[in-house]
């Protein structure tokens, strides 16, 4: 039987979270990936992206989570990479924080969700630090001119074939200006 050991808003951090468990030698399912991934305003109400684990490896599982949240494996990385680039507090230097997503992005976000019947994620965080708690956004990384494109593109595409299935449906059914007509 699988036993959840921690849930995560994002598909990506529970991913982490499982490849640290293999790594660890325990084996990590994660669930309620594609729900989040496709309908991703019913991340809270479905209590997140889960990672699980046999109910036998639950307590290493646990241990490699508060390992995780004490640091441990991220100081490893840091002795074998150098840097990890993490945001510094612009006013006391502190690299402890909490982030959180700027309020009117993220309202945006779900409105568009909502109207376009897909996933559009708000961009952007907002840093509080932990040591002198004052909020700054995380640094801005830049995106190349082609993932510009590619979504500029697939945007397009989207409408028109928006707009042909609307040619298409009134054609085959005959229904001018009434939505839905079944």
């Amino acid at each position: 039987m699988l036993v959840t050991v921690s849930a995560f808003r994002e598909p990506y951090e529970a991913h982490l979270f499982r490849g640290r468990l293999e790594a660890e030698g325990i084996f990590a399912v994660v669930s309620h990936e594609m729900h989040v991934a496709n309908k991703w305003v019913l991340s809270n109400a479905l209590g997140g992206v889960k990672v699980q684990v046999s109910t036998d490896e639950i307590e290493l599982a646990r241990e490699v989570e508060r390992a995780c949240c004490r640091g441990e494996y991220r100081e490893m990385l840091r002795q074998e990479l150098g840097d990890l680039d993490d945001p510094v507090c612009p006013y006391c230097g502190g690299t402890e924080y909490r982030k959180r997503r700027p309020f009117l992005r993220a309202v945006v976000a779900i409105l568009l969700s909502r109207l376009a019947y897909s996933v559009f994620p708000p961009t952007g965080w907002i840093l509080r630090c932990e040591r002198c708690f004052k909020e700054y956004r995380a640094p801005h990384r830049p995106v190349s001119v082609a993932k510009l494109v590619l979504a500029g593109t697939a945007m397009v595409a989207v409408v028109i074939g928006l707009l042909t299935l609307q040619v298409w449906f009134n054609k085959v059914f005959g229904c001018y200006g009434q939505f839905p007509c079944l």
